[in-house]
């Protein structure tokens, strides 16, 4: 699985420094969008947080040009045209399509001149160098999706955290804080001491004397 994984790794590398070398990817705004992917709350079987979020991109990018011929045809409606155009360049800031962004840099230059028909020319070169970066996003989408699910899939060794040491068993103390003294042993012999008919212990008495002294 670690092969693969490194293969795939390879061939995105190779697949995204040859588009970047084409001049059909803007590399460090593509690379910030890729950094997507380390967010933790979406490491999950089955979701790929970049290639989600290109497919999005992809078919809401296809959906605003079809939306701009729809207003162009039977009369070009500049205004709508116009805010499709603006959306589109939003949505394409965060994967730096080179050529897309150049055809809405192309409508906004003929926008402001009024020219209708170099707006036409310009909306028709978005959609053709949309179908020219369509295959490029399905690519990076598959490689992707691969990536990840082989990622999450990996046994996670190295992402658990360290067991805690066994908890130290310490001899109790007593209530004043004192360390208990061991008991000695009940086996040995004890010596009872004489008591009182009350069961009180008595003390042995001082030996008696006469008052008489010895010549």
């Amino acid at each position: 699985m670690d092969q693969n994984l490194a293969a795939l790794r390879e061939e995105l590398f190779r697949f995204l420094s040859m588009k970047y070398d084409e001049g059909v990817l803007e590399r460090s705004t593509f690379e910030q969008f890729l950094s997507l992917q380390d967010m933790k709350d979406y490491k999950k079987e089955g979701f790929s947080m970049v290639a989600d979020l290109l497919t999005i991109t992809c078919k809401e990018e296809e959906q605003m040009i079809k939306e701009m011929y729809r207003h162009a045809k039977p009369a070009f409606n500049l205004v709508k045209i116009e805010g499709l155009v603006h959306k589109l360049t939003g949505s394409n800031k965060s994967v730096g399509s080179i050529k897309i962004n150049e055809g809405c840099k192309a409508f906004k230059e003929a926008r402001e001149k009024f020219d209708i028909i170099g707006c036409g020319n310009a909306v028709d070169q978005i959609s053709h160098e949309y179908q020219r970066m369509k295959p490029v996003y399905l690519h990076i989408i598959k490689l992707e999706r691969q990536i990840h699910n082989l990622v999450i899939a990996l046994p996670p060794t190295t992402a658990r955290p360290r067991a805690s040491p066994p908890p130290i068993s310490l001899p109790k103390a007593s209530t004043s804080g004192i360390p208990r003294v061991p008991l000695p042993p009940t086996d040995l012999p004890t010596v009872p001491l004489p008591t009182t008919t009350t069961g009180r212990r008595r003390a042995p008495l001082p030996p008696r004397t006469t008052g008489r002294r010895r010549v």
